[in-house]
């Protein structure tokens, strides 16, 4: 067996390690993707520096200056948990690309953090998920209960096109990505 086909071999058995370990976190499966949450930021840094809008106090308008730092909090409307997740793989995909692997640790559950340990998981993040390429959804988001959420994902590892299933679950109502880091 040549060294590329071992190297292949071992990414179907990491692949499959992926879906069997995020399967295992995604408990007691239910469907139903319409379901609607409330709508926060997805991004996993705990505030962003934004301009603030004006406000209005009475007939008053007070303004906070030319920027402010806005907690990453749950906004007055409800968004689909459809647009969620599709908004959290837009964020995924540009952190891959930019080689973000602060921002993909940050991202992860909790549960995933307790479960493999930072040093793991961010060793996983800088090993194989920066060398993902062309990642995206392929079908419909479904609920997995317990604030969990599953959809078909595509991607290319070291020239090879995968199909997988990834998982989510929302934690403090932000979206957070499901692995196995290994």
């Amino acid at each position: 067996m040549s060294s590329r086909q071992v190297g292949i071999a071992f990414m179907a058995v990491g692949t499959l390690a992926v879906v069997v370990g995020t399967a295992g976190m995604l408990r007691s499966p239910t469907t139903g993707s319409s379901e609607a949450v409330p709508a926060t930021t997805t991004a996993p840094t705990a505030d962003r520096t934004t301009p603030a809008p004006p406000t209005t106090a009475g007939s008053t308008t007070v303004t906070s200056g030319p920027s402010a730092t806005v907690p990453a909090t749950t906004a007055p409307t409800t968004i689909p948990i459809e647009a969620r997740v599709d908004e959290f793989v837009g964020d995924f995909v540009g952190w891959i690309a930019a080689g973000d692997t602060a921002s993909l640790v940050a991202a992860l559950h909790p549960d995933v953090i307790e479960r493999f340990g930072a040093d793991l998981c961010r060793s996983f993040v800088e090993r194989e998920v920066l060398a993902i390429v062309d990642y995206h959804l392929t079908g419909p988001v479904t609920s997995e209960g317990d604030d969990r959420y599953a959809a078909p994902v595509t991607f290319t590892f070291q020239g090879q096109s995968f199909d997988s299933t990834a998982g989510w679950k929302l934690q403090d109502g932000d979206v957070r990505w499901l692995t196995t880091c290994r």
